[in-house]
């Protein structure tokens, strides 16, 4: 079984609650810019957003073992993949 991220937006939508504090620094920076790109000025909107898709697509470098092990619960016998724009980048097996 797959459990698959087609974008930032889906991964943060589905874990926010995991993660929206997590003690890894960035992840937990991607969830708090992510989750407020609708906040704040509309100049800067894009800019925030392009951001969190390179931090997303740099999750592997970063992920830390508990992260990993908080997507294996919640997806327990599932690879987890993260893509963006059809291509796969990451992935965390079972």
């Amino acid at each position: 079984m797959r459990k698959t991220f087609n974008n930032f937006s889906e991964f943060v939508q589905e874990t926010v609650f995991e993660f929206g504090a997590s003690h890894n620094e960035r992840l937990r920076n991607l969830f708090a810019t992510a989750t407020s790109l609708h906040q704040g000025c509309g100049c800067t909107r894009k800019s925030r957003a392009i951001h969190c898709e390179n931090e997303y697509i740099a999750i592997g470098t970063f992920i830390d073992e508990n992260s990993i092990n908080i997507l294996k619960m919640k997806w327990p016998g599932h690879s987890i993949e993260f893509a963006n724009e059809a291509k796969l980048f990451f992935v965390i097996d079972p």
